[in-house]
């Protein structure tokens, strides 16, 4: 069975790569120039790789002639939290009109398979509650959330009208190998390269912000798991079922590095939510070959893997 991963390079794209190859798939990864390979070495020659927008439709008709797809699996988002009125209209195009130009091809290529990566986070928005399940109130609160929310509508009524099998992954905030830690984006990944160089790093509110967090490698296995049981048509939230707050994940990170990390603590945001933690009974249903990571050990794996597998040392 081959896989079309689109942003199959990314953090979350190229761990799902390694656990489905491990697995005995097929993989082909569609994703831009920039970044395209680095985090791919460790498979060599066990995937094909394009490069290229999945807008690009002429790429994508070579793709599915050339590769005979199977499941079609999106992890692309060019939408940020932060993102403002000014640049929604390139964002609805690269997210929203880009999806429904690949349902044609798949459409066309007789393909009907398609997992969806959303939000675990920003689909839920302001809805008045803390702890949410699949099937409470989606009331997002930034455009990011908006056009992923968006994205799965879209992708249900397209369900409806031409039998497209969808299966809707709302992780939580993932973490591990293959992030980028000199980013801008994720607080664990961040917090480890501000530790490797020193620096300190800034914080919107008080650090009393409270989210839910996964291990990259518990995302994938359960990812695979849902693919493997035909878990089609339907929608699920992938986390730990635990919150911690941003000020909690500091002190354990200074806890395992040994490094003291200096905090300047700015206005918060309106983009932001308080609290948030993802019900995780539905996906816990399904078995997957190991027990989850604690915090605690997910974020040891992280941190022995950026000092060993990455060559990164700390003075």
């Amino acid at each position: 069975m081959r896989i079309l991963l689109i942003g199959g390079s990314g953090f979350i794209g190229s761990n799902l790569a390694e656990t489905l190859v491990n697995a005995g798939f097929e993989v082909i990864v569609l994703d831009i120039v920039e970044g395209i390979c680095s985090n791919l070495k460790f498979i060599g020659d066990k995937i094909k790789i394009y490069k290229g927008q999945y807008s690009d439709i002429e790429l994508l008709k070579e793709i599915f002639v050339k590769n005979n797809i199977s499941i079609v699996v999106n992890l692309v988002t060019t939408v940020l939290p932060d993102t403002t009125l000014e640049n929604l209209d390139r964002c609805i195009h690269e997210n929203i009109t880009a999806n429904i130009k690949l349902f044609r091809i798949m459409k066309k290529y007789q393909v009907n398979k398609y997992v969806y990566f959303s939000s675990g986070g920003t689909v839920y928005g302001n809805n008045g509650k803390t702890i949410n399940n699949e099937l409470d109130i989606t009331r997002p609160i930034n455009y990011y959330g908006w056009i992923k929310n968006s994205v799965e509508n879209l992708i249900m009524v397209e369900s409806n009208l031409n039998d497209l099998e969808y299966l809707i992954v709302r992780p939580s905030n993932p973490y591990g190998k293959y992030q980028n830690i000199y980013g801008n984006q994720g607080l664990i990944a961040v917090l480890f390269g501000k530790v490797i160089k020193g620096k300190p790093i800034e914080i919107w509110g008080d650090g009393q912000t409270i989210r839910d967090y996964i291990f990259i490698e518990d995302l994938t296995n359960y990812v695979l798991k849902l693919i493997q049981n035909n878990c089609w048509n339907d929608i699920y939230n992938i986390g730990s079922g635990e919150g911690y707050s941003v000020n909690e994940i500091i002190e354990k990170i200074e806890k395992i590095t040994d490094k003291k990390i200096e905090v300047i603590y700015k206005e918060k945001r309106n983009v932001d939510i308080d609290k948030n933690i993802l019900d995780v009974e539905k996906i816990n249903k399904i078995k997957i070959s190991n027990r989850l990571h604690t915090i605690g050990e997910g974020l040891e794996k992280t941190w022995s893997f950026l000092k060993k597998e990455q060559g990164i040392g700390v003075k």
